[in-house]
């Protein structure tokens, strides 16, 4: 009994951590949070989240920082002090750095920001392609100045749960390529569907693109 609840601590311990881990990528890439889940770095990092709390587990146990009686309590009480705790301790930092204009955290903290920033980095390259394509094909023979004045908002009202500060950000960037005078409209079109893609998705991006299609394209409906 008392091996199978250490087998059970060391699996919802680990559960916890992948939750964590999950959560975070969930959040870092909304434009398509479960397709990134599915690339080698996402898993490695959410992978990682899950050793940290299981080897927390570990140290909880070997110091016997907390009591091992065979209890409920005392069971959850390893499981999620363990759990949490290394999430906490993985994410924090012993000092803060000002290098430029970066603060940068000092201890387990920047370990996590590096493995972060290398997931970023593949997953971009893994995704940059892809991306590109469905956005030319998607924005080709979209006016950007007809698209402007309605795909925003409309993408932006598809989205219940956007919050208002996600919301100013990306008018922010939508304005500035309406200021833009060194793009045609061809590339302000195509760097207008990635911005929304980052936020909406590529299923939201496409269904708004094809109802607004007619009211929004270089040619009127019915002309090549």
């Amino acid at each position: 009994m008392e091996f199978a609840m250490d087998g059970l601590a060391c699996a919802l311990t680990a559960a916890i951590g992948l939750a964590v881990g999950v959560s975070e990528i969930l959040n870092r890439y909304q434009d398509e949070p479960f397709k990134v889940l599915k690339t080698f770095p996402a898993l490695a990092y959410v992978l990682v989240n899950a050793l940290a709390a299981i080897l927390a587990l570990v140290f909880v146990d070997a110091f016997q920082w907390i009591d091992n009686t065979g209890d409920i309590r005392s069971f959850l009480t390893r499981v999620f002090a363990s759990g949490l705790g290394a999430m906490a301790i993985f994410r924090s930092a012993l000092l803060t750095v000002r290098i430029g204009q970066r603060d940068v955290g000092i201890g387990m903290q920047a370990l996590l920001t590096m493995f972060l920033e290398s997931v970023d980095r593949a997953v971009d390259r893994g995704r940059a392609v892809e991306r590109a394509k469905f956005v030319l094909m998607l924005m080709k023979d979209i006016d950007f100045d007809k698209a402007y004045a309605i795909l925003p908002a409309f993408c932006i009202e598809s989205l219940q749960g956007l919050s208002a500060e996600a919301q100013q950000e990306l008018i922010i960037k939508i304005k500035a390529l309406k200021e833009d005078t060194g793009n045609n409209t061809e590339i302000k079109s195509a760097l207008l569907g990635l911005t929304l893609l980052n936020v909406v998705g590529e299923a939201v991006l496409r269904t708004a693109v094809d109802q607004l299609r007619d009211r929004i394209s270089l040619h009127e409906p019915g002309k090549a």
